[in-house]
């Protein structure tokens, strides 16, 4: 698994999704969630949009107070070089339930094998179901050997010849342990597309969320703009569902700037595109990326490259236009070709 990058620039913008997370996962005087939220995250290619929702996630799984169990691995997928949307649970064994859920999907429009988000979320649902599912069976037996030994403790102290009896119990705890081995790794279990229609993916959310004790959850959608017009109709089942109910979810949607701006600038985006999302009564806003500062773009240049003198870091952050992607591309250039780097 490729080695997380480190963070620079975008702390306000990182402050501000946690804000939005925090007031969701809030509780009023009678323990009940406000309602959900929608937010867009908007910015040209290579503005670090992903690479801030990864460092949202990251913020989050390392809080003790959000994940004292372990069960979010601190890492995200990497597929490819790609920046991935959800955390791999494959190799990650937790340590204890949730406390925040956290799904992802990545839109890749109606190109021929774009899984749709319906798909994409009904999978990681199901992981997640397991997983938990697991871990309260495991509780309940624990329970059980817990409650033999105390039982055999008693029967020592106050009885006599009551080692017969003690044998008993141990065959009983040695049998409940035997049945307390893993099902099929988690990650295995779905495999292709899951064809779960979307009222149905709802009802599987709702029992995740009440098996999880309404953790607060985040569903991010990255490149919202290529969204497919089913998963759309999913989303808006989704917001009218977890409104009725107070679902503590956060809603966070990673678009291009120009297709946010398409879509809304008549002031009523059409029901059928993301534009409609403007007008819903759970949005609460836009954050639009601005260029990378010149100090963030020079950490991520001098980690990769350390030995690079004021001069030549100046030049490849000049050729960079505030970009986080165009500075990598750039970097991997000079990385390709070892003679930028002898004698110089």
């Amino acid at each position: 698994m490729s080695k997380q990058a480190s963070f620079y620039g975008r702390e306000d913008d990182l402050r501000w999704l946690r804000g939005h997370f925090d007031e969701v996962a809030a509780k009023d005087a009678r323990g009940k969630h406000a309602s959900p939220r929608l937010v867009v995250v908007t910015g040209p290619s290579g503005y670090g949009k992903s690479r801030l929702l990864q460092e949202f996630y990251l913020q989050l799984s390392q809080d003790h107070r959000l994940d004292p169990k372990d069960y979010w691995p601190d890492t995200f997928i990497a597929s490819e070089g790609m920046l991935d949307v959800e955390a791999c649970m494959v190799a990650h064994r937790p340590g204890g339930l949730p406390q925040f859920l956290w799904l992802g999907h990545r839109c890749g429009g109606s190109a021929a094998g774009s899984p749709t988000a319906v798909s994409g979320l009904s999978r990681q649902v199901v992981i997640h179901a397991q997983l938990m599912d697991q871990w309260l069976r495991l509780k309940k037996r624990l329970f059980q050997i817990d409650w033999l030994n105390e039982v055999a403790n008693w029967l020592l102290d106050q009885i006599p010849y009551s080692k017969y009896a003690l044998r008993f119990l141990r065959f009983l705890q040695r049998t409940i342990a035997r049945r307390r081995r893993p099902t099929e790794p988690p990650g295995k279990i779905i495999e292709g597309e899951n064809t779960v229609n979307r009222k149905e993916l709802i009802k599987s959310m709702r029992r995740l969320l009440s098996t999880a004790d309404m953790a607060p959850t985040v569903l991010w959608l990255d490149d919202a703009h290529l969204i497919q017009p089913d998963d759309l109709k999913f989303l808006d089942d989704l917001f009218h569902v977890a409104k009725g109910e107070s679902w503590p979810l956060l809603v966070v949607a990673t678009l291009w700037d120009n297709k946010w701006k398409e879509a809304t600038e008549d002031g009523h985006g059409r029901a059928d595109t993301i534009g409609f999302w403007s007008q819903n009564q759970i949005f609460h806003g836009e954050r639009s990326l601005a260029q990378a500062s010149l100090p963030a773009l020079r950490g991520v240049l001098l980690e990769r490259l350390p030995g690079l003198n004021k001069v030549q870091a100046d030049a490849v952050l000049h050729k960079s236009s505030g970009n986080f992607l165009l500075l990598q591309w750039n970097i991997d250039e000079l990385c390709a070709e070892p003679g930028n780097f002898i004698e110089k």
